[in-house]
């Protein structure tokens, strides 16, 4: 087999591991492996929206350094050779009219959701998903052109390139990771995505979708759940556990500075209390038109409209809105609008409060949810749930499913029975197992590991084996004995006793393991 692995953020160590663990796999197995890396030819990218040259560099360095780790010489490529000047000539002028999420979401080249991916990069950058914030339409329009040349220099690259079996690229909704996406789409080839899966031990590879299809996950969840044994139920039942005890195992727990059985202050049990839990948009709503709200523009548009119509229908209920932790120090829009719903029965739980949303969920009448998992850990723990946005376990049966306001306020006004116990472990066995162990990577942490023994976070960042690389390459000298024996010369003024052992890998392993490069 022969596999292109698509190097886009080297400068992150977990991608970065990831490509180097699917790419050691392959040699493993006997299969050749060629890598196709960014360089500052394209100008911008998630990891580096200010187009910054130095950070371009240091994330060249890196990828270079890393791919010495593998067992054996891959063929490397540069974006740069395959970039045109007229890439973006003819589109400047489009993209400079673009404004709005409105306009970026129907613009499109080559057949390629271009604005979709900028829409992603620049929410995630401003943490605004309608792009209101000062500036986070100058980001979307810079992600748009750095993703015309991505889209077109990848499509150059196969044409010239051919006999690739399959492709693989992180993630896949940035600007310039999905245009890649589709351009090896569009080639014909098959494209594994991949991403951090239920752990920090584990990663997830998606074949030919990004990993935010909910099509693709109800595939995989309700495979993974054929045959359900009781230890199948035991592991479902332990995610929820290990999220209410506030455990980091895949991601950041944003409960475990919550104080428990805390309540918020003038919790009448005695009214009809609807709890519900915003989500933070950053992820899912620059995906696609899927993933975009079913009946509402904005999730603070229909808690003020729930507020208000649930005055009218029950004027002694109580609505309480948790803003997800997620949002802390957060300020667009829709959290300034959460902070102007003034009424009588509606009461705001800020980001940063203590109060225990694991005491919320049981204490509630009714957890209304956009799109969290809280809306899953309601049914776990017994509580009618009712959601009002896509979700991942959206057509699991795990939640009441609200398809408009009338639906939504009628749901939340009946004293509803939660939905099975068992479709929520259903839901849980698989967000706890999903993934791929990892063979040669080994994580220290959420951000931080070491592959083979060398932690990724300290290779390519020593500022005079930078300098010495980028010299080599200036003078066409990118890899092989010429090259390193530039590079070793050069390093020689900065630290002459170490020099020579940057000559071997295995003196490059010495030095690293040891500080000496970082």
């Amino acid at each position: 087999m022969r596999v292109l692995v698509i190097s886009l953020f080297a400068e992150w160590a977990v991608p970065l591991a990831m490509e180097l663990e699917v790419a050691q796999n392959h040699l493993d197995a006997g299969d050749d492996v060629e890598l196709l890396g960014c360089d500052s030819s394209i100008g911008r990218c998630r990891a580096n929206t200010d187009g910054s040259k130095g950070q371009c560099n240091i994330c060249g360095c890196i990828r270079t350094e890393a791919i010495e780790l593998l067992s054996k010489p891959i063929r490397v490529h540069r974006i740069s050779d395959f970039v045109r000047d007229s890439d973006i000539a003819g589109e400047r002028s489009s993209i400079e009219r673009l404004h709005g999420r409105a306009s970026f979401k129907v613009y499109e080249v080559d057949g390629m959701d271009i604005g979709w991916g900028a829409i992603s990069t620049a929410i995630d950058c401003f943490r605004d998903p309608f792009l209101e914030a000062t500036g986070a339409n100058d980001v979307a329009r810079t992600q748009c052109e750095a993703a015309v040349k991505m889209g077109r220099a990848v499509t150059r690259f196969l044409a010239t390139q051919k006999g690739f079996d399959r492709a693989y690229i992180f993630n896949g909704r940035w600007a310039t990771s999905r245009a890649a996406f589709r351009a090896c789409r569009q080639a014909g080839l098959d494209v594994m995505t991949y991403e951090r899966g239920c752990s920090a031990y584990k990663y997830m590879l998606f074949e030919n979708s990004m990993p935010h299809s909910r099509e693709y996950w109800k595939k995989a969840i309700n495979e993974a759940w054929e045959v359900a044994s009781e230890e199948q139920r035991d592991v479902g039942r332990q995610f929820f556990e290990e999220r209410r005890a506030g455990k980091e195992v895949s991601w950041i727990s944003f409960t475990k500075d919550q104080e428990k059985n805390k309540l918020p202050d003038g919790w009448d049990a005695k009214r009809r209390n609807i709890t519900i839990f915003n989500s933070s948009e950053d992820e899912f709503s620059g995906i696609d038109a899927s993933w975009e709200w079913p009946f509402f523009a904005k999730q603070s548009d229909e808690i003020q409209r729930v507020v208000e119509d649930m005055a009218r229908i029950d004027p002694q209920a109580r609505v309480y809105l948790r803003m997800h932790p997620n949002l802390k120090n957060v300020d667009n829009a829709d959290t300034r609008a959460y902070q102007a719903i003034a009424a009588d029965n509606f009461v705001l739980i800020p980001p940063a409060d203590a109060v225990s949303t694991y005491d919320l969920i049981e204490a509630a009448a009714c957890v209304l949810t956009f799109g969290s998992t809280v809306g899953a850990e309601a049914t776990y723990w017994r509580r009618p749930s009712v959601l009002a946005g896509p979700a991942l376990y959206e057509d699991l049966d795990v939640a009441y499913v609200a398809r408009s306001h009338e639906q939504l306020m009628d749901l939340i006004t009946q004293e509803l029975e939660p939905k099975p116990v068992e479709n929520a472990i259903k839901y849980g066995y698989y967000s706890r197992t999903f993934g791929v162990d990892y063979r040669h990577y080994r994580s220290t942490g959420l951000y931080t590991g070491d592959f083979k023994g060398v932690d990724l976070s300290k290779i390519g960042r020593d500022p005079i084996e930078r300098r010495a690389r980028q010299m080599a390459d200036h003078l066409g000298l990118r890899k092989g004995v010429s090259a390193r024996a530039l590079v070793a010369s050069l390093i020689f003024f900065g630290n002459a006793a170490l020099a020579p052992l940057y000559l071997f890998p295995a003196g490059r392993r010495w030095l690293r393991n040891r500080g000496k490069l970082s």
